[in-house]
């Protein structure tokens, strides 16, 4: 009978992990504008800006002076917002382990004690599984690494295509 509970309890905690893991690794932007951009960054944060000559910037978030963004690399670097394509900030890989760690801890501390023999076992049961979500949110970090803060949208050209015989096409 204890098997078949302890079984039962690892089938809901897996059921239970898929429904928290997010569909879309995809993130969102979070600004449309350079005055929204100082309230998501950070001074000191990583910063990598590409502008609209394809180049990609590695800096440290400094400040945003009038419509310029200015980031610390060796030297300092002021780039006009009309010539930012996107901007990226780096996330810290302890925060993920951080939330995997209290998350998953959290959850064995409720669950885990009713697959135990005895009441001694929950202690390292809870330290164990906090180290795995420690580990997964620290793998999840790593993996994602970096996420887009600003994109500039990319302005609506029409195009027309004409295939002899067949039709014609708009594209936006």
């Amino acid at each position: 009978m204890k098997a078949r509970n302890t079984m039962t309890a690892c089938r809901l905690a897996l059921a239970s992990a898929f429904m928290i893991v997010p569909v879309s690794g995809q993130a969102q932007t979070d600004v449309s504008s350079i005055g929204e951009l100082e309230r998501v960054l950070k001074q000191g944060q990583t910063v990598l800006v590409t502008d609209s000559s394809d180049r990609t910037i590695k800096g440290t978030y400094f400040a945003v002076v009038g419509d310029s963004l200015v980031l610390s690399t060796p030297e300092e670097r002021v780039i006009p917002w009309k010539e930012i394509v996107r901007v990226k900030r780096r996330d810290p890989v302890w925060n993920g382990a951080l939330i995997g760690g209290a998350i998953l801890g959290t959850w064995c501390a409720v669950v885990c004690g009713q697959g135990l023999d005895q009441r001694g076992q929950l202690r390292p049961a809870v330290a164990v599984n906090a180290g795995l979500g420690a580990l997964i949110g620290l793998g999840i970090d790593a993996l994602s690494g970096e996420n887009t803060v600003y994109r500039r949208n990319a302005e609506s050209t029409a195009r027309v295509r004409v295939r002899p015989g067949i039709s014609v096409s708009l594209r936006f």
